[in-house]
């Protein structure tokens, strides 16, 4: 079965505040992503704050600064979130309560 992917409208936005030099990698990243979305680079993993959620958040390491946040269900991906890492702190927070 092929993924399906799909970004928030949220997801976007945040997505065209990072750094151009951020965006390139976060597009070479997604290229991989859809040849292989568990890609050992990604460091793909849950959340522990967020393991309780339905359907499942996963983390994807876009570089070492910049995280992605994925609800995942089963071939669908939709994208909730891009940033660095303090942003990322907080929206894992927000998502937690």
């Amino acid at each position: 079965m092929a993924i399906r992917s799909s970004g928030s409208d949220r997801f976007w936005q945040q997505y065209q505040r990072l750094p151009p030099d951020v965006k390139r990698i976060a597009r070479q990243a997604f290229r991989r992503f859809l040849q292989n979305p568990w890609h050992p680079s990604f460091q793909r993993k849950q959340p522990q704050a967020l393991a309780h959620r339905h359907p499942p958040i996963h983390e994807f390491r876009i570089t070492l600064r910049y995280r992605a946040l994925c609800e995942v269900e089963g071939d669908d991906y939709r994208w909730i979130f891009i940033g660095d890492h303090v942003a990322f702190d907080r929206e894992v927070r927000r998502l937690a309560s």
